[in-house]
């Protein structure tokens, strides 16, 4: 099984003050924020914060779990950023993560594949009202 995780933003629901007690669950919402997988390589990538909660450090609080939770398996955590991805980069190296090879990679795509696929955005430390889930994910055959 390979790991995980996404992080949701947690609004409490406004309502009746009397009934706070007995809410747990049910008094609060949740909204998918950002999520990142361990491919089946064993590459963790497919790394995307939604808009609106970007700038917040979840791209990098994913990563660093998802890095812990492979050391945990005795895997090691590894990662293939494009030299023009400058935020993955620099996400990477502050936590800890360093080049040790390149390579070219060669697609085919038909004519009318549209190749601008996401827009990475700069993150900085997380902030109150997200929190992580970790999930398995289905091993890929």
């Amino acid at each position: 099984m390979l790991p995980n995780l996404a992080a949701y933003k947690v609004t409490e629901r406004s309502g009746d003050e009397s009934s706070v007690d007995h809410c747990v669950d049910e008094c609060s919402e949740e909204e998918l924020a950002a999520f990142a997988l361990v491919k089946q390589n064993g590459e963790i990538g497919m790394t995307y914060t939604f808009p609106g909660h970007q700038r917040k450090g979840l791209a990098k609080a994913l990563t660093w779990h998802l890095t812990k939770l492979l050391k945990e398996m005795n895997l090691t955590p590894i990662v293939s950023i494009a030299d023009a991805n400058k935020i993955s980069l620099d996400l990477h190296k502050s936590l800890g993560y360093e080049c040790i090879s390149r390579v070219k990679l060669m697609f085919f795509t038909p004519k009318d594949f549209d190749t601008d696929v996401l827009n990475f955005n700069e993150t900085i430390l997380p902030q109150k009202n997200y929190k992580i889930r970790v999930n398995n994910f289905y091993d890929w055959v």
